[in-house]
């Protein structure tokens, strides 16, 4: 069975629903195999809390391929922007009038939320898509 090093928690910044799926199936792989094997104790790849929290998250989240955290979701959208527009004048461009034109990627986020759900997962609000 392949292990998940760090199953996906409540504060990441960029979580990968099949990494949450994974981890799932690994949480429940570990206990079958346990209770086959006639085990007395079984030890868990991570504790159950955050097992319930992520079967929350993953039905929550249903049919969305990432989830990124509200707090980093300004930095994601700035990165979405100075890579996929490269029309837009750089940031530190010298040059008149480039150095006048300023991008306002707050704005930007807010608006693009509306292509997104948000989803809690242990207390954190990610939006999803």
């Amino acid at each position: 069975m392949a292990s998940i090093v760090h199953p996906p928690e409540p504060g990441d910044a960029h979580i990968s629903m099949d990494d949450v799926r994974t981890s799932i199936e690994e949480w429940e792989e570990s206990k079958e195999f346990a209770e086959e094997e006639g085990a007395e104790e079984f030890q868990p790849p991570f504790s159950i809390e955050l097992y319930q929290q992520l079967k929350e998250f993953a039905n929550a989240a249903n049919g969305f391929e990432e989830a990124i955290a509200d707090e980093y979701f300004l930095e994601y959208i700035t990165q979405i922007i100075d890579d996929c527009y490269e029309d837009i004048p750089p940031k530190k461009s010298s040059d008149w009038p480039y150095r006048h034109i300023k991008v306002d990627y707050e704005a930007a986020a807010e608006e693009a939320k509306q292509d997104y759900t948000s989803v809690e997962f242990g207390g954190v609000t990610y939006w999803c898509r």
